[in-house]
């Protein structure tokens, strides 16, 4: 099989925070094909994954010249254009029908910049939906021509589309492949008018030879029952929800012990919550802490609670990974009912389902587990199995080769 050339749209690489989608990209060229990485930005103080430098990654991403406001912005596309009078179709990057007003300013001459010279590419992967839109406005000024695969791993499935009906209308038509990484985003992305046939369940994968799965104790050694969260600390999250189970638990009598890792805009009100239902030494906020270290204290915990909720704005998440990695460590977990989660807990197998926004079921089903102290082994195998099935990274990377091969087969471009 002859190697593809991928040319990959992300908003900031390398990302600390993006292990799954990193992997992906390795992967590919850890099986021999050509990656290049158009992005906007790197992450603010982001060191470099290892794999990422070891596979020559780092020196294939590539960054839009700076952007300029107004005329000034204008005045350097026009200049990016002289430079590179060869590149006829930078000229489009003007269209205020592709563009916007951002058109008639430069922006898509400044984004398409980034093309000259780059290519031909068999295949292009957008890592969401909102720069699958963009893949599209950028294949239109010419900058590459190859079918487009888009994944949706969040808000670009459920409250980005849900506020701007009909937002993906062209993305759909034109996509080759659109890649949700779970059914229930799957069944939103048809209802919103998706091609059937186009859309493929497309999980994230973790290597799975990098967690060891050992049996957790089937008795506390102090009678402590130790509480986990890693997650970004905003609403979506639902740990306002856990401070109150673990409330609800110790006032039953009950010793808990619960860490939080992770960071984000909701810390200051989370550590009022917990100040205001007296939890003390209780509860204690990591911060965000290096993947070893996440490890280490997922590894020497009892649960993992997951209370994802429904927003306001209708955002959901898919199914979160932190999940699987306490899986393949021998976890039972604890979570709720929301989007993707059931297709990966079996209620009563590998942990407990509860609903959303109840912090009595979410402590009712702690303490069930609790009470079933004996099961924890078993739930803990139970729980790797379904992730080494599904979710090994070295499978699902194989298998999104075939997808690019498949596009790249059946691509033409729309007239």
């Amino acid at each position: 099989m002859n190697p593809l050339r991928v040319a990959v749209f992300a908003t900031r690489f390398p990302r600390a925070s993006d292990t799954p989608f990193t992997n992906i990209l390795t992967g590919l060229v850890q099986r021999g094909h050509l990656v290049d990485v158009f992005a906007d930005e790197p992450e603010a103080g982001t060191q470099p994954h290892p794999t990422i430098a070891a596979c020559g990654l780092d020196r294939r991403v590539f960054y839009p010249a700076a952007r300029k406001p107004g005329l000034a912005g204008l005045t350097a596309a026009l200049r990016v254009i002289r430079r590179h009078r060869g590149a006829w179709w930078l000229w489009r990057g003007f269209s205020p029908w592709q563009f916007g007003g951002r058109g008639l300013r430069g922006e898509g001459v400044r984004l398409a910049e980034s093309f000259v010279g780059r290519g031909p590419y068999d295949a292009a992967y957008a890592v969401d939906g909102v720069l699958g839109r963009q893949a599209l406005r950028l294949r239109s000024t010419g900058a590459y021509d190859a079918p487009i695969l888009v994944s949706y791993r969040g808000s670009d499935a459920t409250d980005y589309p849900a506020q701007r009906p009909g937002v993906y209308a062209r993305l759909f038509r034109e996509a080759a492949l659109h890649l949700p990484v779970c059914q229930a985003y799957a069944s939103r992305l048809r209802s919103m008018g998706a091609p059937s046939e186009r859309v493929r369940v497309h999980g994230t994968g973790l290597d799975v030879r990098e967690f060891a799965w050992r049996a957790h104790r089937a008795a506390a050694d102090d009678g402590t029952l130790r509480l986990v969260s890693v997650a970004r600390l905003v609403p979506a999250k639902g740990l306002d929800v856990a401070l109150q189970a673990v409330h609800q638990l110790r006032a039953s009598g009950l010793d808990v012990r619960y860490d939080i890792i992770g960071r984000g805009k909701a810390l200051d009100a989370l550590q009022q919550l917990a100040a205001e239902l007296a939890l003390g030494p209780a509860v204690t906020f990591h911060g965000h802490q290096p993947s070893a270290r996440v490890r280490d204290i997922v590894s020497g915990s009892d649960i993992l609670l997951t209370p994802s909720v429904t927003t306001p704005s209708g955002r959901q998440e898919g199914i979160p990974n932190v999940l699987k990695e306490a899986m393949l460590l021998g976890l039972p977990v604890v979570a709720t009912r929301h989007s993707g989660i059931p297709e990966l807990v079996s209620d009563g197998s590998t942990g407990y389902l509860v609903p959303e926004r109840d912090s009595a079921a979410l402590a009712a089903a702690l303490a069930r587990l609790v009470a079933e102290r004996a099961r924890w082994p078993e739930m803990g195998r139970a729980g790797r199995r379904v992730v080494e099935r599904d979710y090994d990274i070295e499978v699902l990377n194989d298998r999104f080769v075939a997808l690019l091969e498949e596009a790249r087969a059946r691509h033409h471009r729309p007239r």
